[in-house]
Order: C-alpha cells, then structure tokens, then sequence
C-alpha cells in the first residue's frame, strides 16, 4: 500500500512538471492537447484519489485531462478604447455685404505724426498729421477686403490737447447713431518716448513695419462695467494681427482710463508704431490691421 502511495505521488509530480513544461513553452493549444493526451492516459488521473487534490493544486477536469487553471491571456483582455479627440468645427463664415458699414475709424490725437517723413512728431494748427494718413490706409484697405468701413477725419487734439477723448467721444457717439451696423471701432494712434527700435518690426525680405500695442481701458477711474468684454476683444484682435503677421504685436495692455471704450464692447485703441517709425511702416501695419479685422468680421459669432 506504501508503495503504491508512493508511486501515485511521483506520477502527480511527474504531471505537474509536464503541465508546468508545457505552459512555459507557450505552445498552442492544440498541441498541448495532444502532447497531454499522448502522456497522461485517463487511467493516471484516475489513480489521484479526489477531485478535492486537484482543485487544491490548482488543476480542473477538462475533457478527460486535468488541465491547469489559467489567467486571461492578453488577447481576451481588452485594451480601453482611447478617446478620440474631435476636430473643433469650422467656423462658420459670413459673407460681407460692403455696403453695410461693419468698422468705424477716428482718431483721438490726429495732430500724431511720423518723425522722419514729416520733420516733427506733430502738426500744427489743427492740421491733420501722420496718423490720419495710417487711418485713411486701414479704411481703404478693409474696402479692398469687402468691408464696409467709415473714416471720420476730425483732429480732435486741437486746440486743446486735454479735450481729446470729450471731443472724440461726441464723434464716436454719432458713428455709432449713425451706423448701427458697426461692430468694431478704432481708435487709431501712435505711441511716443520708447527706446530706440522697440516699435520697429524687420520682415525676412528686408522690408520693415512699425509694431502694434493694443490698450484696454478699464474701471479704476470711472464706471466702465463692460472692460473686460473689451479686453477680450483686443485679444482677439492681438491673436488674428500674429496669424497675419508674426511679431507684430507689442502686446495688449490695460490702462487705468477709459478711452471711450465704455460706447462699445468692440472698442479698440491701437497704437502704430512711435513717433520714430515712418509713415510707410505704419501704413504697412495698418494694412495687417486690416486683414485681421476682416478675418474676425467673417466669422459669425
């Protein structure tokens, strides 16, 4: 009897060692069978006293054989399904009508001018100066685009230079009567007293521009509940003026003054430039002006 226990437990060991052979191998399922079925007749498992010992050593009855129990492999497991990220939608465009009046211009400091083309910084006299040239450019050139735009040519900074935004506000209020259509207004300017060459932009062809500042007033002086609309604006207008042309904008800078922008959400001041520029490189960003307020117009809210 001893040696038949004996012997029983040497045949369980023998099959175990041959079950652990055949799973290491990885080999098909197939072959396991077969391999199994060639070397573990029925009448060994019927020599192991229970099916308790085999539950025990981790083995189940499967067809006859006494099959180990195994894991899922990788290929039952299914990997998570990655999300896949969805396009934003185009936007939407619109088609502009020129006759519709969709951008007003006017100038606080039109006596602004351009140093080395003019001879001086500013006019005199009520004369227009050299920012009234860049203005006129930026309503010609939205024209071009298919924009309906008005240019209102009033020096408002003469003769008193500190009556400048309560002189252009009465022009900025009758655009606004006037033309109920206008979506955008631009208040055109031009910077001063900078360091040498921080308004000037150098193009890869050679060719040079003057830099554009964005100014955002806000409440910190007066009632304006609506800035921060403003602000958001501008940025806009900062992020279509670098797709049209890289480094070209300054920056977008919030002042403690209102500038006017209380009459409008889409208000913006923009500064062109300094004093050191000249009228061409302005001109020239004005045109980039213009066709990142084309590509904000065109595309419907």
């Amino acid at each position: 009897m001893r040696e038949k226990s004996l012997a029983g437990a040497v045949i369980i060991l023998v099959l175990l060692l041959l079950v652990w052979l055949v799973e290491a191998c990885g080999l098909p399922q197939f072959l396991r069978q077969q391999l199994l079925a060639a070397s573990v007749p029925v009448a060994v498992a019927a020599e192991i006293n229970s099916d308790a010992l085999l539950q025990s050593e981790g083995l189940l009855a499967a067809g006859g054989l006494y099959l180990p129990e195994r894991e899922n492999t990788a290929t039952d497991i299914k990997a998570p399904t990655a999300e896949v990220e969805k396009e934003p939608a185009a936007p939407v465009l619109r088609v502009l009508n020129p006759d519709q009046v969709l951008v007003g211009i006017y100038c606080t400091h039109g006596s602004e001018s351009y140093l080395p083309t003019f001879g001086a910084a500013k006019s005199s006299g009520g004369n227009p100066g050299g920012i009234i040239s860049v203005a006129s450019t930026l309503q010609k050139e939205l024209a071009a685009l298919g924009v309906g735009a008005v240019f209102c040519r009033t020096v408002h900074d003469y003769p008193v230079f500190t009556a400048s935004y309560t002189n252009s506000l009465v022009s900025l209020k009758k655009m606004k009567a006037d033309y109920p259509t206008i979506e955008i207004f631009v208040d055109v300017h031009r910077d001063a007293g900078l360091p040498s060459g921080v308004t000037k932009l150098c193009c890869a062809n050679g060719s040079s521009m003057a830099k554009i500042l964005l100014v955002v007033g806000s409440d910190q002086r007066a009632e304006h509940e609506n800035w921060q609309i403003n602000h958001s604006f501008a940025r806009r207008v900062g992020a279509a003026l670098e797709s049209e042309q890289e480094g070209i904008l300054r920056g977008v800078r919030v002042q403690s003054g209102r500038y006017n922008q209380f009459v409008d959400t889409g208000c913006i001041l923009t500064e062109i430039g300094d004093e050191t520029n000249t009228l061409a490189e302005a001109e020239k960003s004005a045109e980039i002006l213009a066709r990142a307020l084309y590509n904000i117009l065109r595309v419907k809210n």
